[in-house]
């Protein structure tokens, strides 16, 4: 495991272990992929947090959107928020 600088940031200290744990495997998926690409693994992450019963709270949510999307371009920033429309309305 490599280190993220986001783990430094003061809130990831409060996120449970097993979820800070889910967390790193997914950006360890991610690293280097574009936006676009992003979205299954975003799926897998959220197949692998439902067997194992765990949530993350709507401010987790904002938090590691914005931590993980802390040195993307504006461009793909906006990716990042169109997919997450995209995934609320189907969530509905």
């Amino acid at each position: 495991m490599s280190e993220y600088s986001w783990m430094n940031h003061p809130a990831i200290k409060d996120i449970d272990p097993a979820k800070l744990a889910l967390l790193i495997s997914f950006a360890e998926s991610a690293k280097g992929k574009k936006p676009d690409m992003i979205l299954p693994l975003l799926m897998q992450a959220n197949k692998t947090m439902k067997q194992q019963n765990l949530t993350f709270s709507k401010e987790e949510q904002e938090l590691l959107i914005e931590v993980l999307t802390e040195n993307m371009s504006p461009e793909d920033k906006n990716k990042v928020n169109l997919i997450r429309s995209f995934v609320a309305k189907n969530r509905k």
